[in-house]
């Protein structure tokens, strides 16, 4: 028997959106790395997050695990799951009451997610915009001296400047909210300043919004938005 599996800890559901769900896990002073859900067998780890092992010690050590059904129905009827981590394989029992995410939760969340939308998760991920939309908002004020042109409406070519990395995707808020919108193709333009022309998938219309969130790689950047010259 594999270290662990014979100890059950709670487990707490903080958030179901659609397809999609977050539950929160104990860490205790391990802050093991889940590698997937092995109980119920129908169900995928999107991204997670760790919080509470710094700043407020009053917080408890956790793991965010951000899930999604590989198969049609969602998480089920079922009392407890299993996680195989890094170290051992842990066994949760889901607690009865739903719970809600922390503010600290939330921003860590958001960084998690918008780090890990690609295009084979893209759709599942997305449904959470919505929720981490007051995350998001407080990131993009990062905006440094990075800059992006406005998307074209025809074309969806933008150019971005003050970039350290090629991103693949962009969120932007919309009339109707966050969305997130893949980068088709990129070339980078050297000289005095490196620029980014990128054209994207589908055009956005990115409203009245002054910035934007570049997602690439496991990075993200803001952008403060600019007219094209």
């Amino acid at each position: 028997m594999t270290e662990g599996n014979d100890k059950k800890d709670l487990a707490s559901v903080v958030l179901v959106h659609g397809q999609v769900a977050v539950l929160r896990i104990s860490m205790e002073a391990s802050s093991a790395v889940p590698l997937e859900i092995l109980s119920p067998s129908n169900i995928e780890i999107l991204t997670w997050a760790i919080t509470g092992f710094s700043g407020d010690r009053s917080a408890c050590p956790c793991c965010l695990l951000v899930l999604r059904p590989l198969h049609s129905d969602f998480l089920g009827d079922f009392s407890s799951i299993s996680v195989r981590t890094h170290i051992h394989d842990r066994t949760f029992r889901l607690h009865a009451e739903p719970a809600l995410l922390t503010a600290g939760e939330i921003l860590v969340l958001t960084r998690a997610v918008i780090a890990a939308i690609e295009p084979r998760n893209a759709g599942s991920l997305q449904l959470l915009l919505p929720v981490i939309a007051p995350a998001l908002d407080a990131i993009c004020l990062e905006t440094d001296e990075r800059q992006l042109t406005r998307p074209d409406s025809r074309t969806g070519t933008v150019v971005a400047s003050g970039l350290d990395f090629v991103p693949f995707s962009l969120i932007a808020r919309a009339a109707a909210g966050y969305v997130c919108e893949f980068i088709q193709s990129a070339k980078v333009r050297t000289g005095p300043e490196v620029k980014i022309a990128m054209t994207l998938r589908a055009p956005v219309d990115v409203g009245g919004a002054d910035t934007v969130l570049l997602v690439g790689n496991g990075r993200h950047a803001a952008a403060r938005i600019i007219e094209a010259a």
